[in-house]
């Protein structure tokens, strides 16, 4: 369905994988499973639930779901504002949940807030990597109190995935929803950029990224699929990579794979 967006992509301590998504028409986040990243069959139910009128996080959605040594953490956009007309204003934040098994989480709470303690006036869409020294590292949209432009990258790091420290400047200005992965030595980052344009930033600390190459999107006639975004990527165990995410006009969720 063109509403299912926003995919986060872990792989399974037993083996194989699961992807996560928005449900729609935006109920919360539900997911399906896989065994080779490719062919995915639907889990039955939502693995998180939108909460009720009047909470920060009344709608659920943007997974990212991490493994930890006890089970999975996912991070979510959580939007306080449940209004359903159109012009209403969202106001987001990044919230995580917690799950032994994957499937059932539980609600744990805000993680990066809105306001004066932290200068932002929205927080959203937030992906997490672990780095070798044990620390991680989030990369989010981030709106400033006060700064009159679209979001911008920005980042945080944490030594337990639930306190967070903000960087004190934006890794990419005018940027959103970027998702991150670690290849062998290098950290890269794809997001969008200035609204129709997906681009690549390359790290090798995971701090300092520099931007290294445009990636464009087609469907399987050749159409450029335009506004690419809220996407994933995998790296299967052959070395391939797998983008998954959706664009206007598509139908919905879909995997793509760079052209050789």
């Amino acid at each position: 369905k063109k509403e299912n967006f926003a995919p986060s992509i872990v792989k399974l301590k037993e083996g194989g994988y699961r992807i996560f998504w928005n449900d729609a028409p935006l109920k919360g986040v539900t997911s399906a499973t896989s065994r080779d990243g490719v062919t995915f069959v639907p889990d039955a139910g939502l693995r998180l639930l939108n909460s009720k009128q009047g909470d920060l996080d009344c709608i659920a959605s943007h997974p990212w779901v991490v493994a930890m040594n006890d089970g999975y953490r996912m991070y979510y956009q959580g939007n306080a504002d449940c209004d359903p007309r159109p012009n209403s204003q969202p106001v987001y934040r990044v919230f995580s949940a917690f799950s032994k098994d994957g499937m059932s989480f539980t609600r744990e709470g805000v993680r990066i807030d809105i306001g004066n303690a932290t200068g932002l006036s929205a927080a959203a869409h937030g992906r997490i990597l672990k780095l070798k020294d044990g620390s991680y590292r989030m990369y989010f949209s981030a709106n400033f109190i006060g700064k009159d432009q679209p979001a911008d990258v920005l980042g945080a790091t944490s030594s337990d995935g639930l306190t967070w420290r903000l960087d004190a400047r934006p890794i990419l200005e005018r940027a959103h929803d970027p998702t991150v992965i670690q290849i062998q030595e290098k950290i890269f980052i794809y997001t969008t950029f200035l609204g129709d344009n997906f681009v690549v930033l390359e790290s090798s600390d995971g701090y300092e990224f520099t931007p290294t190459t445009w990636v464009d999107f087609y469907d399987r006639s050749g159409k450029r699929i335009e506004e690419f975004g809220d996407a994933d990527i995998l790296q299967l165990p052959d070395g391939r990579l797998l983008i998954y995410g959706s664009g206007k006009g598509s139908p919905g969720l879909g995997i793509y794979e760079v052209s050789k």
